[in-house]
């Protein structure tokens, strides 16, 4: 795979990523809504969940 090509994949899976994840992902907690929308089931946009993921920045 060529550079201008590999860049052009990375850059479709980096805006992929944003519009799914990180646009929803709460910016100082790095908690994800539990939902986003409102229906018949009912209002978990106040609920929100960890994304599994932890990352060890102390030493």
């Amino acid at each position: 795979m060529e550079l201008a090509e590999l860049s052009y994949v990375l850059d479709k899976h980096f805006h992929r990523v944003d519009k799914i994840i990180l646009s929803r992902q709460d910016s100082i907690t790095g908690l994800l809504p539990a939902s986003t929308v409102i229906n018949a089931h009912g209002d978990y946009t106040d609920a929100w969940v960890a994304d599994g993921t932890r990352v060890d920045v102390g030493g």
